[in-house]
């Protein structure tokens, strides 16, 4: 019986990473494989020396330190097939309603293709003889969950402060779905 356990719950183990990549991503599972990779992703290694050089009325000097280049997080890249339909279900809560309910309210009439046929093709506007065929995906980059955390640790001089902030939405495909699905450059 005891073993019979134990295979069901081997098993179960080796399916539980599947069943959290289905598709769908949380944010506690973004932080975790951040925090899980960060030593091997960061890459921290010295890139350079700096050299100051510091002038008085009496003398000189030379002060160094070196240069550290790092990986850091800054940004979570999601791109996916319906709009509103963000893998990260945090965001797919927050924003999803308000890209779609935005994208059919403002360009619902002036589209001739419906803003649904997100990730589908739109094909040329003279029949098949100019052979324009255009597939397109929805992209979010939102701040990472972490980007704040940075800040603190750039206090201790072995990280950058991030240039973003966390959960901000930088780029937002379904802004530009007039000129996506229009073939507008």
């Amino acid at each position: 019986m005891m073993r019979a356990i134990r295979r069901c719950g081997f098993i179960l183990l080796m399916w539980a990473p599947l069943m959290s990549h289905a598709g769908t991503i949380s944010t506690t599972e973004i932080v975790s494989q951040t925090t899980s990779a960060a030593l091997s992703c960061m890459r921290w290694m010295p890139v350079g020396m700096c050299f100051w050089l510091r002038c008085s009325i009496y003398e000189c000097d030379v002060e160094t330190s070196i240069k550290v280049g790092h990986y850091q997080p800054d940004a979570v890249v999601s791109s996916y097939n319906e709009l509103g339909s963000n893998p990260w279900t945090e965001i797919r809560s927050i924003l999803g309603a308000a890209q779609r309910s935005a994208a059919t309210g403002l360009l619902g009439s002036l589209l001739a293709v419906p803003i649904e046929s997100a990730g589908n093709r739109t094909e040329g506007g003279q029949g098949n003889k100019d052979h324009r065929n255009l597939i397109f995906r929805e992209t979010d980059v939102i701040g990472h969950p972490l980007g704040s955390l940075s800040g603190v640790l750039a206090g201790t001089g072995y990280l950058c402060e991030s240039e973003t902030t966390s959960f901000y939405p930088y780029f937002m495909s379904s802004l530009d779905a007039l000129s996506w699905r229009m073939e507008i450059p």
